[in-house]
């Protein structure tokens, strides 16, 4: 029992290590050109102080449509590496995606110091931050391990 439980402790500390420090991933949003289908949209992110993603995005962008008419979304993070991707750790968080009206000033900058050229979108291209809040995590430790995690087992992470 106590290697099971290490176990999953092992993998809870890997998943929120690849929230932390990975910073990119699929944005997988409702398509509204082709009802019923995801849309899938490789997006930076930052982490906002309450610890979960912090997304800019352009008004233009299909996945910035998208989520205006359906904030349901998930993101899949990847963690890199060399040999069988199977055996790759990643995780996907469902949640909903909102726009953040009024971004503080210290979420912003942290943005900008993870992404240097995103401060011109922001103040010059009308860029907005849109903020996802989890609901549940699924995550693959590899092949054979993969498991559905609560929003407890990760917030908390910044």
């Amino acid at each position: 029992m106590k290697r099971v439980m290490n176990e999953n402790q092992d993998i809870i500390r890997e998943a929120r290590n690849l929230l932390l420090g990975r910073l990119c991933g699929i944005l997988a949003t409702q398509s509204l050109d082709l009802p019923g289908y995801p849309f899938g949209s490789l997006i930076p992110y930052s982490l906002g102080q309450d610890g979960w993603p912090l997304m800019l995005l352009s008004h233009l962008a299909k996945h910035t449509r998208n989520l205006n008419a359906e904030p349901r979304c998930s993101l899949t993070i990847t963690d890199t590496g060399e040999g069988d991707i199977q055996q790759l750790m990643r995780l996907t968080c469902l949640g909903k995606v909102t726009r953040v009206i009024d971004i503080r000033t210290s979420e912003a900058e942290n943005h900008f110091r993870q992404f240097p050229g995103s401060q011109n979108y922001f103040e010059h291209l009308n860029f907005q931050f849109y903020r996802l809040q989890p609901e549940r995590f699924y995550c693959v430790g590899g092949f054979g391990a993969a498991r559905w995690m609560g929003v407890d087992r990760l917030e908390n992470t910044v």
